[in-house]
Protein backbone atom coordinates (compact mmCIF):
# COMPACT_ATOMS: atom_id res chain seq x y z
CA UNK A 1 0.00 0.00 0.00
CA UNK A 2 1.17 3.35 -0.79
CA UNK A 3 -0.62 6.65 -0.66
CA UNK A 4 -2.57 9.11 1.34
CA UNK A 5 -5.60 8.11 3.89
CA UNK A 6 -7.13 11.36 4.55
CA UNK A 7 -4.36 13.52 4.51
CA UNK A 8 -1.92 11.21 5.97
CA UNK A 9 0.88 9.38 4.02
CA UNK A 10 0.85 5.75 4.66
CA UNK A 11 2.76 2.67 2.85
CA UNK A 12 3.98 -0.43 3.35
CA UNK A 13 3.56 -4.13 2.15
CA UNK A 14 1.61 -6.09 4.61
CA UNK A 15 -2.27 -7.42 5.38
CA UNK A 16 -5.12 -5.65 6.31
CA UNK A 17 -8.23 -6.23 7.64
CA UNK A 18 -11.55 -4.55 7.89
CA UNK A 19 -14.38 -5.89 10.41
CA UNK A 20 -17.85 -3.87 9.37
CA UNK A 21 -20.46 -4.44 11.58
CA UNK A 22 -24.30 -4.15 11.80
CA UNK A 23 -24.10 -3.47 8.18
CA UNK A 24 -27.20 -2.56 6.13
CA UNK A 25 -26.36 -3.15 2.63
CA UNK A 26 -28.82 -2.97 -0.32
CA UNK A 27 -27.87 -3.80 -4.06
CA UNK A 28 -29.93 -2.29 -6.99
CA UNK A 29 -30.72 -3.34 -10.56
CA UNK A 30 -32.53 -3.69 -13.77
CA UNK A 31 -33.61 -6.94 -15.31
CA UNK A 32 -33.32 -7.22 -19.08
CA UNK A 33 -35.53 -9.93 -20.79
CA UNK A 34 -33.81 -11.26 -23.71
CA UNK A 35 -35.95 -13.84 -25.89
CA UNK A 36 -33.87 -17.20 -26.91
CA UNK A 37 -34.77 -20.73 -27.93
CA UNK A 38 -38.14 -19.93 -26.67
CA UNK A 39 -37.53 -19.08 -23.36
CA UNK A 40 -37.01 -16.10 -21.62
CA UNK A 41 -33.55 -15.11 -19.98
CA UNK A 42 -32.20 -12.41 -17.65
CA UNK A 43 -29.22 -9.91 -18.38
CA UNK A 44 -28.69 -8.34 -15.19
CA UNK A 45 -27.30 -4.26 -15.50
CA UNK A 46 -26.93 -0.96 -14.13
CA UNK A 47 -26.37 -2.34 -10.61
CA UNK A 48 -25.47 -0.14 -7.56
CA UNK A 49 -25.18 -0.97 -3.94
CA UNK A 50 -25.08 1.03 -0.73
CA UNK A 51 -23.29 -0.19 1.87
CA UNK A 52 -24.09 1.87 5.89
CA UNK A 53 -21.85 0.02 8.73
CA UNK A 54 -22.70 -0.06 11.89
CA UNK A 55 -18.98 0.73 12.57
CA UNK A 56 -15.64 -0.06 10.46
CA UNK A 57 -12.61 -1.80 12.63
CA UNK A 58 -9.07 -1.23 10.54
CA UNK A 59 -6.14 -3.15 11.03
CA UNK A 60 -2.73 -3.04 8.56
CA UNK A 61 0.03 -4.57 9.20
CA UNK A 62 3.71 -4.23 8.66
CA UNK A 63 3.47 -0.09 7.28
CA UNK A 64 6.35 2.06 7.34
CA UNK A 65 9.00 -0.57 6.83
CA UNK A 66 7.58 -2.28 9.71
CA UNK A 67 7.94 0.33 12.48
CA UNK A 68 5.71 -0.83 15.19
CA UNK A 69 4.79 2.55 16.49
CA UNK A 70 4.12 4.13 13.69
CA UNK A 71 2.00 1.80 12.57
CA UNK A 72 0.15 1.18 15.53
CA UNK A 73 -0.28 4.37 15.56
CA UNK A 74 -2.05 5.07 12.01
CA UNK A 75 -3.94 1.90 12.84
CA UNK A 76 -5.04 4.15 15.76
CA UNK A 77 -5.78 7.00 13.64
CA UNK A 78 -7.95 4.86 10.93
CA UNK A 79 -10.17 3.58 13.30
CA UNK A 80 -10.53 6.91 15.45
CA UNK A 81 -11.74 8.33 12.09
CA UNK A 82 -13.31 5.28 10.57
CA UNK A 83 -16.27 7.13 8.93
CA UNK A 84 -14.42 9.34 6.60
CA UNK A 85 -12.26 6.77 5.54
CA UNK A 86 -15.42 4.84 5.22
CA UNK A 87 -17.01 7.51 3.14
CA UNK A 88 -13.97 8.45 1.03
CA UNK A 89 -13.10 4.54 -0.38
CA UNK A 90 -16.11 2.91 -0.28
CA UNK A 91 -18.05 4.45 -3.19
CA UNK A 92 -14.40 2.71 -5.63
CA UNK A 93 -14.77 -0.35 -3.37
CA UNK A 94 -18.38 -1.08 -3.57
CA UNK A 95 -18.53 -0.04 -7.38
CA UNK A 96 -16.34 -2.98 -8.45
CA UNK A 97 -18.08 -5.08 -5.49
CA UNK A 98 -21.60 -4.45 -7.65
CA UNK A 99 -19.79 -4.68 -10.56
CA UNK A 100 -18.52 -8.42 -9.68
CA UNK A 101 -21.84 -9.06 -8.14
CA UNK A 102 -23.63 -8.57 -11.98
CA UNK A 103 -21.38 -11.05 -13.60
CA UNK A 104 -20.84 -13.59 -11.43
CA UNK A 105 -24.76 -13.23 -11.05
CA UNK A 106 -24.89 -13.12 -15.21
CA UNK A 107 -23.10 -16.41 -15.31
CA UNK A 108 -26.18 -18.04 -14.25
CA UNK A 109 -29.20 -15.91 -15.11
CA UNK A 110 -28.02 -16.01 -19.21
CA UNK A 111 -27.53 -19.64 -18.87
CA UNK A 112 -30.92 -21.05 -16.97
CA UNK A 113 -34.12 -19.37 -18.35
CA UNK A 114 -35.98 -17.13 -16.11
CA UNK A 115 -39.55 -19.87 -15.43
CA UNK A 116 -36.43 -22.33 -14.64
CA UNK A 117 -35.10 -19.95 -11.74
CA UNK A 118 -38.64 -18.51 -11.26
CA UNK A 119 -41.81 -21.20 -11.49
CA UNK A 120 -45.18 -19.58 -10.97
CA UNK A 121 -45.16 -22.78 -8.73
CA UNK A 122 -42.74 -25.12 -6.76
CA UNK A 123 -42.41 -28.26 -8.95
CA UNK A 124 -43.56 -31.08 -6.01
Amino acid sequence: MSGRILVQPINGIGDITLILRNVHMTFDEDWKFIPRDGEKYVFIENVTSSVVPGSVNVNITNLFGGNKLLGDQMNIFLNENWKQLFKDLSPVIFKIFAEVLASSLNTITTDIPFDTMFPERIPK
